[in-house]
């Protein structure tokens, strides 16, 4: 299963903040998981690719679960699309730039 998972900041931005934000996260995903990370101010976007076709409400739950964690509590999961031109899963309202960059990173990355 290739799909990515678009995550913005909730609480303020800080410089310097997203690398580390970014490496946490990531250490919280399952080990067999290929991941591609792109970051901007406030936005991550990550491109997972799973070993099995387990479905993206299946890697929306595990990525919701490793937000869930205090330390990720800042980042919203704003996104879960199957690459490839497959279903996404349904979504809350996303700012304008921010709707923009995602759909240029799913563009990049089919």
């Amino acid at each position: 299963m290739l799909a990515v998972v678009t995550m913005r900041r909730t609480g303020p931005h800080r410089p310097g903040d997203s690398p580390v934000d970014a490496a946490g996260f990531l250490a919280r995903l399952p080990r067999g998981w290929a991941t591609d990370l792109r970051q901007v101010p406030g936005y991550l976007a990550l491109r997972v690719r799973t070993e099995q076709e387990i479905g993206l409400e299946l890697i929306r739950e595990v990525v919701v679960a490793a937000l869930g964690d205090p330390e990720q509590g800042h980042w919203r999961l704003i996104g879960c699309q199957a690459l490839g031109g497959g279903a996404s899963v349904p979504r809350p309202a996303v700012p304008v730039g921010a709707a923009g960059w995602r759909s240029h990173l799913v563009a990049e990355w089919n």
